[in-house]
C-alpha cells in the first residue's frame, strides 16, 4: 500500500479474499475499481478522511497503478503536512497518467507553501496547458505572481479565472488585492464590492488600508 509495508502472510491472505470478494460482487475487476473510487472519494469530500484512505488503499490492492488511487493519497497525505510524501504520490499519479491538471495544480499548491516558486510556476502552467479551462490553476497561479509582487502578470491569471467563473468570489478579492498594489484604488474597490455582493468577506486590513490608501470610505 502507500506506506510500502510489506503484508504479514494473514494480511496477504486477507487481501486475496478481499480482492476476490469485491470482484465478484462488482462483476469484474473495472467495475470493483469505479465502485472503490466512487466511496474513496465520497467519503473524502465528507472529510471522512481515515475511511477514505483505506478506500483509496482497496483501490490500490486492485490495481497498482491507479493513477486516481496516487492522487487520492497524496491528497489525504497533504492533509496531515507530510508534504514531501504528497509530492511522492503526486508523481506515482503522473508516472501512471500523465495527463491529469488537477494533480499538477496540487503539486503547484504545495510547492508554493515549501516556497518553491519556480517548481510551483511549472505545475500551474502545465495544468493549464492540459486543461485551458481550468480556472483554479488560473487563480493559483495568480497568487503565485502576487506572493513574487509582479502584480501584472497576477491581474492577467485572476481576469482569466474570472473570465471562466464569474461567480467565483475569491478571485474578485485576489484582483482587487493587486489592483491595490498597482495603486488603481477604484477598480480595487470594484473587486472589494464584488467579492462582497458574492458573499466573501473581505479581510478588515486589506478594507482599512485602501481606505487610507484610496482616502474613500467605500
Amino acid at each position: 500500500m502507500y506506506g510500502n509495508v510489506p503484508p504479514t502472510p494473514d494480511v496477504k491472505k486477507a487481501h486475496e479474499q478481499f480482492i476476490k470478494e469485491v470482484i465478484e460482487g462488482s462483476g469484474n475487476r473495472e467495475a470493483a475499481i469505479k465502485n472503490g473510487l466512487d466511496l474513496a472519494w465520497r467519503h473524502y469530500h465528507k472529510g471522512e478522511l481515515n475511511i477514505a484512505m483505506r478506500r483509496f488503499n482497496q483501490v490500490w490492492l486492485l490495481d497498482n497503478n491507479n493513477a486516481d488511487a496516487y492522487w487520492g493519497f497524496g491528497l489525504l497525505l497533504k492533509e496531515k503536512r507530510q508534504y514531501d510524501e504528497a509530492l511522492k504520490m503526486y508523481d506515482k499519479a503522473l508516472a501512471s497518467n500523465p495527463n491529469m491538471p488537477e494533480v499538477y495544480n496540487n503539486m503547484g499548491n504545495i510547492h508554493k507553501d515549501k516556497r518553491e516558486y519556480e517548481k510551483a510556476l511549472d505545475d500551474f502552467t502545465k495544468a493549464i496547458e492540459l486543461k485551458p479551462d481550468f480556472f483554479l490553476a488560473y487563480a493559483n497561479r495568480g497568487l503565485l505572481y502576487f506572493s513574487t509582487k509582479e502584480y501584472k502578470k497576477a491581474l492577467a491569471d485572476f481576469n482569466k479565472a474570472i473570465e471562466i467563473d464569474p461567480k467565483d468570489a475569491q478571485s474578485y478579492n485576489d484582483r482587487g488585492c493587486a489592483y491595490f498594489f498597482m495603486k488603481e484604488y477604484n477598480k480595487a474597490w470594484d473587486d472589494v464590492h464584488k467579492a462582497q455582493e458574492l458573499g466573501y468577506r473581505v479581510h478588515p486590513r486589506f478594507l482599512a488600508d485602501l481606505k487610507k490608501a484610496s482616502g474613500r470610505s467605500n
